[in-house]
């Protein structure tokens, strides 16, 4: 038997051994195996490519840090959508803002046109008045145009003012119901003087239309367009102010 044990011990060796081989290699897959997949996961993850869900079901160690995995994933998702969120309404704030400043921009530049055209207009006038140029008969009517263009002037100046309280948060007045046809009306009746200088006749035409807005800007907005037709006119011309409801809400036309 000792004989017969020591012949075969070498294969009994051997097999045990390959046994083993066999035996380890199977477990370093087993335990390797859901690394290797965890380390995959962490590329991706570092890729910021987080559609996905590792769905580990060991109860170890292993499997806790494939669970804390993909909750990680799932907050990292969310973060990043959040964050996405938060950088389109940036990308709109700036383009606003751009689009504000753009607007300022071309206020001021067309301010700074129309306050020089007064400003021509009164130097004009008081240069011929101060080189005794016009007849005494003459002054007053010189004396009208400077008193015109100043008020002009000081219009001017308000709308500037106005602008810069409203880009510092300052409010122009309480929201309220306008009628648009009575603040026509009410402007033309203002503008009657100098509509029969200018030799204009005025026409409202249209019925009530209600808006939304600040009383005083919005006579304003119908003055300014009123007083530039009638300024701007010629001699025997007429202005048409037409106010009605449309399917895109009320409107104002001269």
């Amino acid at each position: 038997a000792v004989e017969a044990l020591g012949r075969v011990a070498p294969w009994l060796a051997l097999a045990l051994l390959a046994f083993s081989l066999l035996c380890a290699f199977g477990y370093s897959r087993y335990i390797t195996r859901p690394i290797v997949r965890l380390n995959g996961i962490a590329g991706r993850m570092a890729e910021l490519d987080l559609q996905w869900v590792c769905g580990e079901r060991r109860r170890d160690e292993i499997g806790q840090l494939g669970r804390s995995l993909d909750k990680m994933a799932r907050r990292l998702s969310a973060a990043l959508t959040d964050l996405e969120t938060a950088n389109q309404a940036l990308r709109g704030e700036v383009a606003r803002e751009r689009e504000l400043d753009r607007q300022r921009m071309a206020f001021f530049s067309a301010a700074s046109h129309e306050l020089k055209t007064p400003l021509t207009s009164i130097l004009g006038t008081a240069e011929i008045l101060q080189n005794g140029l016009v007849k005494p008969e003459d002054v007053p009517h010189f004396a009208g145009n400077i008193h015109r263009e100043t008020e002009r002037l000081i219009g001017l100046v308000n709308d500037i003012i106005k602008l810069s309280r409203l880009d510092e948060g300052g409010g122009l007045g309480q929201w309220e119901t306008v009628d648009l046809y009575e603040e026509a009306r009410a402007v033309l009746e203002q503008l009657a003087p100098a509509a029969q200088r200018k030799q204009v006749t005025t026409r409202l035409q249209g019925g009530e239309a209600l808006v939304r807005g600040v009383p005083q800007i919005v006579e304003e907005i119908v003055y300014n367009l009123c007083d530039n037709a009638i300024a701007y006119n010629r001699a025997n011309g007429s202005v048409t102010v037409t106010v009605e409801n449309t399917a895109f809400g009320p409107r104002i036309t001269v």
